[in-house]
Order: C-alpha cells, then sequence, then structure tokens
C-alpha cells in the first residue's frame, strides 16, 4: 500500500472516529440534562436541548452522507428527537378560546442592562411600540431618572432600582393597584405584584428577575426563587400575568413546573422559540448561543394576539413585546 493511500485511510478512520466522539458526547449531554433537578450543572446542560438537538442532526446527516456507515445515522437522529420534543411543540399554535373582545393589554419587558449606556435606542424604541406597560429589569437609579424623565405618558410606576442587576420597575398608562414588592427566597431579589384594570377582568401582574444559575450558591438561590415564586402565584387571582428576565429556558424542570402548577400558558406558543439572549453585540462578550430566557406567561383566558422579539437596543438582552386580549 502506498504512502498516500495509508495517510488517506487513517485521515478517513480519524474523521470516522471524531464523528463517534461527536455523537457520544451529545448521548452523554442529553443524559446529564435529564438530571437538571439533581445537579445544578445537569441544570445548566438542560437549557441547551435546542443546541444539541441541532448539532445531533447536523451529525446525522453527515453520517447518511457515509455509505458504509448509514444506519449509525439512526443513533443522533433519536438524540435529536428525544431533545426536539421539549422545545418543538411551542410552534404549534393555542387552540382559540372561542371568545374575542374590544379591550386588549400591550407589554413590553426589557432588560436593559445596568451597564448599557445607550439610553437613547431603549427610549426611541418604547415610543415606537408604545406599550400600555413597560416591564424593565436591571433597572438602576440612572435608568430610573432616564426613563422616568423620558417617558412622560407612564404615570404609574412601581420602581425598585439597584446598583447590582437586580433592580426591576413597572412604568403603566393605565392605572396600577395593590402593588406590593415581594422577595421569594433568600436571595433577595425583588418580584413586583401589582394589579390592572385595563382588559375586562382585573389582572394580576408579576415582574420578576431570577438569580442567574451559573455556580452553585446561585444556582440554589435561583431554584429557592421559583420553588417559592411557584407556590404562593398559585393563591393569586386570576387571570395573571408574569414576565422577566427567569434565567431559564421555558423547558426547564423549575419554570416548566411554574407554568404547569399556576395554570399558566407561554406566550411563546404558536410564535416559536423567540431566542432573546445574548443580543448579537455581545456574542464575544458571552461565548454561547441565544437562549430563550425573558419570559411572559399568562392565563388560558388571556389570548396572545402578538407577540415579537425587538431590536438590538444596546443591551445583551432583546425585548420581548406581547399583545394581549
Amino acid at each position: 500500500m502506498r504512502v498516500s493511500e495509508k495517510i488517506k485511510r487513517v485521515s478517513w478512520l480519524l474523521f470516522e472516529l471524531a464523528l463517534l466522539v461527536m455523537v457520544a458526547a451529545f448521548g452523554l449531554l442529553t443524559i446529564c440534562a435529564c438530571f437538571e433537578s439533581l445537579w445544578w450543572r445537569a441544570y445548566l446542560v438542560a437549557q441547551f436541548r435546542v443546541q444539541i438537538a441541532i448539532g445531533c442532526a447536523l451529525l446525522s446527516l453527515v453520517i447518511l452522507g457515509i455509505k458504509k456507515r448509514r444506519k449509525y445515522a439512526t443513533i443522533p437522529a433519536l438524540i435529536t428527537l428525544f431533545n426536539c420534543a421539549y422545545f418543538l411543540p411551542i410552534y404549534f399554535p393555542r387552540a382559540s378560546s372561542g371568545t374575542q373582545t374590544e379591550s386588549s393589554l400591550r407589554l413590553l419587558q426589557l432588560n436593559v442592562n445596568n451597564l448599557n449606556s445607550n439610553h437613547a435606542a431603549v427610549v426611541k424604541y418604547v415610543r415606537s411600540v408604545h406599550p400600555d406597560i413597560l416591564l424593565i429589569t436591571e433597572l438602576t437609579d440612572e435608568w430610573k431618572r432616564i426613563l422616568t424623565d423620558e417617558l412622560l405618558d407612564y404615570k404609574h410606576t412601581v420602581l425598585v432600582p439597584r446598583p447590582d442587576t437586580y433592580g426591576i420597575g413597572v412604568y403603566s398608562t393605565v392605572k396600577l393597584s395593590d402593588a406590593k414588592v415581594k422577595y421569594y427566597g433568600s436571595s433577595g431579589h425583588p418580584t413586583i405584584v401589582c394589579k390592572i384594570t385595563k382588559l375586562e377582568e382585573p389582572t394580576t401582574l408579576v415582574l420578576t428577575h431570577v438569580q442567574g444559575p451559573v455556580k452553585s450558591q446561585f444556582f440554589e438561590w435561583h431554584k429557592e426563587q421559583l420553588l417559592v415564586m411557584t407556590e404562593e402565584l398559585q393563591l393569586l387571582p386570576s387571570p395573571l400575568v408574569v414576565a422577566g428576565d427567569m434565567n431559564s429556558t421555558p423547558w426547564t424542570y423549575l419554570t416548566s413546573e411554574l407554568i404547569r402548577k399556576c395554570d399558566l400558558v407561554d406566550s411563546r406558543q404558536g410564535f416559536g422559540l423567540q431566542l432573546t439572549w445574548p443580543a448579537p453585540d455581545y456574542w464575544r462578550k458571552v461565548p454561547v448561543v441565544l437562549l430563550p430566557i425573558d419570559h411572559c406567561f399568562v392565563s388560558p383566558q388571556l389570548t396572545v394576539v402578538n407577540r415579537t422579539v425587538g431590536p438590538f437596543v444596546g443591551s445583551d438582552h432583546f425585548p420581548v413585546f406581547v399583545d394581549l386580549e
């Protein structure tokens, strides 16, 4: 056998071995994600089911192109389908309630980023959308001053600015009542609970920002905050609107349990994943692919007329616009 043929054969074997290693890696990540309730690192892995599914789908196509190895394409294809089961249902529209009303509510949920200095872009976008209610996370004293000065139509507010990333605020053109600032769990991060009357039924609005689970202790705060909030929200009068940066994808067990136990619907239903973090200009600072972590969950009696992800406004998060009736 000539040297060139030996090199070609070895190269091909190495290529096949690399494919095998990648399939095994995606399989192990999928298994790891199934234990998300037991280990905080597994919980982080579970956030990336979309990326695991895409990676395995590409591997399956590559293996299909290798004549002698086509039967092995079944393995990554099965891993793809297993992970897709967690997020593909979000693309199927909700069944219509059969009732329509003339009242509507336009919400804009926006993590402004406490370090974002592009105030003009945020104000310009808010004015262009002109929501009834503006929900802000990462509200600092500077952001509070700018938004209060620039958005004069929003006369009704509940604001909890902080110097860190967990300040929040509600700006509204409609009257807010029974406003409370709650602290779910020991993280000390505020959640705003209030009532709005623009829709036909008085609606309970909840704005929160959940601790990011990127360290063991942070995960404990994240978990506690979501678990306590899940229990507390079940006691609130319906209909509910629960929104904010929850630092978790909707298919992870804590968020999906909140949706199920509180009898809520993900406003994404029928509109797709709508990935919101990190925004493109932060790609080099946060070397991960996009995730849907900015949420708006609603009670079934509320109809989501429209849900869109807004443009880049200087933050590492994209805005989320939701039109309800």
